[in-house]
């Protein structure tokens, strides 16, 4: 541009309103450019979050020997129901059981 032009430009100050709500004063010339750094803080690059343990979800269960054996009758208990509360009831006297037959069932059971 020659000189004489550059002469008459008027350099009048714009107002702007910036974010604040303060006014600016900037010119024609000096543009409405920032600064060349940033002042804040990076930011952390992602990561992704930790796998979840799965500690509190449902697991499955096997069914176990105790609840094959019931469920074929050939356990000598049986529950009965007609009373509010549930309530075990032996087919045989406790004395006459074979512990070593019964018992690992029982505690299978109860795992």
């Amino acid at each position: 541009m020659p000189k004489e032009k550059l002469k008459d430009t008027k350099h009048e100050p714009i107002h702007e309103v910036t974010l604040s709500g303060s006014l600016a004063k900037h010119t024609k010339t000096q543009g409405i450019g920032g600064r060349s750094t940033s002042t804040l803080e990076k930011k952390l690059e992602f990561q992704k979050p930790v796998p979840k343990s799965g500690a509190f979800e449902k697991r499955g269960i096997q069914p176990s020997e105790f609840r094959r054996y019931y469920d074929r009758g050939d356990l000598p208990i049986r529950v009965d129901h007609q009373i509010s509360l549930p309530k075990l009831v032996w087919k045989v006297s406790v004395e006459s059981l074979d512990y070593h037959h019964y018992l690992p069932i029982f505690v299978d059971g109860i795992r």
